[in-house]
């Protein structure tokens, strides 16, 4: 009797990426840096916002308030999102199962996706394994929304091609379901990039016939149609945020994947350190595939390999370059590329080129079997060898090595251990990664010189775990343990609490500092009270211009709600708030301005004793209500029927579509097969 593991590989590539990630699936360590600081905040808003009975639509605390359902790095108009938000709620523990999920989706989407080209399950797994491990991945980890993309697109790509080749409805369904997931939860970066690469693969594979211009035409039809609110808020919010123009020349190399960041496909460890040299952010660095199939790539050009391993090669090069800085100086004149801001994100299409193209030519040389794919080998591991001794020999000449000089030095291991990390030269890691990479490289012509392919390419899957490990204390994880996070997180009030009426630089004084750990309290205190502009998600440019101008610093010993000449007409007690709604009574002597400190937005309506008024702007960006001596009821409501509308039909449709599919999939008869025989 088979091993369960053998009778079913799929699970086998769960456990090893689990493994992988040990440090995050055990929940001993946090994600480190945006994960908690940029993206976990908003999302713990949405939760917040539900468990007070708040349908979220505004959130006032972050540089004077924005329209939360126009936020592209939220989720927002993501199912996924809303389940948790609504169900268990966002936590430390929530939002790290979340990534975990999203990690063991990329696993499956290119175990799928594979098999599309490849018939030999232990070369799937390297694939799947080594695409879900990959230097974009690990990189990235604590960018959410880059690894959300990174899971659906080869789901993306996978239902695509079937549903094009079959025309089967299950396939339909499948690929509404997942390109809507896609882009409701991706960076728009990789939205972008994913619809440039799909072009040339339609093509490729001559999946444009007469009938499948129909299928696709059908399918894009519907996208737009079930992402019809995502579009509606986004473009009723964008052109009054600072995102709302193609990128051109701001494109930085500090943005991209520096062509010195290639040594990585290498070894990685070593991109880790190094700024100068590397001329780029430490995530953007990372191309580690596994030297497995990337000797297996160079092969392709070696034996002349035509069709898919050729094409994956070359598509995956031309992703590299438009990664790189090398297209920077072009970049302005590229369409729709010239709107994504970071042009590292068309790393993940390179490296998803690079496996499959170096998965197939890795089939080919085994099953027919010839030398070029050891002699690659054979130099390459020689060629790591080379790279460990000169670095041996710089490093003890130099006086920059501290590999050898291990010491905890600190009352607990953590803190030791991250400053004997933190304290590691890149002449270091290279020789502890290309000290591995070497004995990998060693086993590897072991293996193939006795035609065992199975352990060949187990010698692989162990390789990528280990660079794995290697890098994720440099992006992947910190110190501090999701409870540690919880424990932080909970010093805030919970729900929507009335906002205090005491001036802003008081309530601010008392912010503990949170910012490069759980993202700025501004987020967490409930309070509307700022002390700098956060760059972070969206920023109007009137909220930047009231900070330039010094109106922020003038208006600081105000409270976020006041009347400009009365101070004392708002207290407290005449005075509620509920998030979309507040409302003030009060009694004024002479007519005076109600100013509130959030951002004038259309969507924000006021009424007098149940009159309309007009809402004007004041000091660049504020919200200010004129109103008239006596006894007055004032009521300001943010409105927007539309959202609501959308996201409930959207939801409704998307579980119905998702029923449909299961049915499908799971009936026993041949009915309603196919939307285009």
């Amino acid at each position: 009797m088979k091993h369960i593991f053998e009778k079913h590989p799929l699970i086998t590539c769960f456990l090893i990426v689990l493994i992988a990630f040990l440090p995050i699936a055990s929940f001993q360590f946090a994600i480190k840096n945006d994960f908690f600081s940029a993206y976990f905040p908003l999302k713990y808003f949405l939760s917040e916002s539900l468990d007070a009975g708040n349908f979220p639509l505004w959130n006032p605390y972050l540089n004077y308030g924005f329209p939360v359902y126009g936020d592209m790095s939220l989720g927002y108009w993501n199912p996924g999102t809303w389940l948790i938000a609504a169900v268990p709620g966002y936590n430390a523990y929530t939002f790290t199962a979340e990534m975990l999920v999203y990690l063991l989706l990329a696993v499956w989407g290119m175990y799928m996706l594979s098999s599309l080209w490849l018939t030999d399950i232990h070369i799937r797994q390297l694939a799947a394994v080594s695409y879900a491990c990959s230097g974009f991945v690990v990189g990235h980890l604590q960018h959410f929304n880059w690894i959300t993309g990174a899971a659906f697109v080869p789901v993306c790509l996978f239902f695509l091609i079937s549903y094009q080749r079959s025309g089967e409805l299950k396939y339909f369904l499948a690929s509404l379901l997942s390109c809507f997931w896609l882009l409701t939860s991706a960076h728009p970066g990789i939205s972008i990039g994913f619809i440039i690469f799909c072009i040339p693969l339609f093509f490729y594979f001559d999946l444009l016939g007469q009938k499948q211009w129909a299928r696709i035409a059908l399918l894009v039809l519907a996208i737009l149609l079930l992402c019809g609110g995502m579009i509606y808020g986004y473009s009723e919010v964008l052109p009054y945020t600072n995102r709302n123009s193609p990128i051109g020349n701001q494109v930085s190399i500090q943005n991209s994947t520096t062509t010195a960041s290639w040594i990585s496909f290498f070894f990685s460890m070593p991109i880790t350190k190094n700024d100068v040299f590397f001329r780029n952010d430490i995530s953007m660095r990372n191309c580690f595939i596994g030297i497995l199939l990337l000797g297996s790539l160079a092969a392709v050009f070696f034996r002349k390999m035509r069709g898919a391993a050729l094409y994956f090669s070359m598509v995956g090069v031309a992703f590299l370059v438009l990664s790189s800085e090398l297209v920077l100086p072009f970049y302005k004149a590229l369409p729709i590329v010239n709107y994504v801001r970071l042009n590292s994100e068309f790393r993940l299409f390179a490296l998803l080129s690079f496996i499959l193209g170096g998965a197939i030519s890795l089939q080919e040389c085994l099953y027919r079997p010839n030398k070029i794919l050891q002699r690659i080998l054979v130099c390459v591991s020689a060629l790591l060898g080379a790279s460990v001794i000169f670095a041996l020999g710089y490093g003890f000449l130099n006086g920059s090595l501290s590999l050898f000089n291990f010491s905890i030095g600190a009352e607990h291991p953590r803190q030791g251990i991250k400053a004997f990390i933190a304290g590691l030269t890149i002449w270091d890691t290279i020789i502890v990664h290309g000290s591995i990479q070497l004995v990998v490289g060693t086993l590897m012509v072991k293996y193939i010189r006795a035609d065992n392919v199975k352990r060949f390419v187990q010698v692989g899957i162990v390789e990528i775990i280990l660079a794995t490990f290697l890098n994720l204390p440099f992006t992947g994880v910190g110190q501090l343990s999701p409870g540690k996070i919880n424990e932080m997180v909970r010093e805030s009030p919970r729900g929507l609490p009335s906002p205090s009426l005491l001036p802003e630089y008081l309530v601010t004084a008392q912010y503990p500092n949170t910012t490069k750990i759980i993202g700025s309290w501004v987020l967490y205190s409930k309070e509307i009270a700022m002390d700098s502009l956060f760059p972070y998600p969206l920023i109007f440019p009137s909220t930047m211009k009231y900070f330039d101008t010094g109106n922020q610093n003038k208006l600081r010993q105000r409270p976020p709600f006041f009347f400009i000449h009365d101070s004392k007409a708002l207290t407290s007690k005449n005075f509620s708030y509920q998030g979309n709604n507040m409302e003030a009574t009060v009694r004024l002597s002479s007519s005076d301005t109600f100013l509130i400190k959030q951002n004038n937005y259309p969507r924000w309506s006021a009424s007098i004793q149940g009159k309309p008024v007009p809402i004007l702007t004041k000091f660049n960006t504020l919200m200010g209500v004129p109103v008239e001596s006596g006894y007055q009821t004032i009521k300001i409501q943010f409105r927007n029927k539309w959202i609501k509308i959308f996201l409930v039909t959207e939801l409704i449709i998307f579980i119905i579509l998702a029923l449909v599919y299961t049915w499908i999939v799971f009936r026993k008869d041949q009915r309603i097969r196919y939307i285009f025989p």
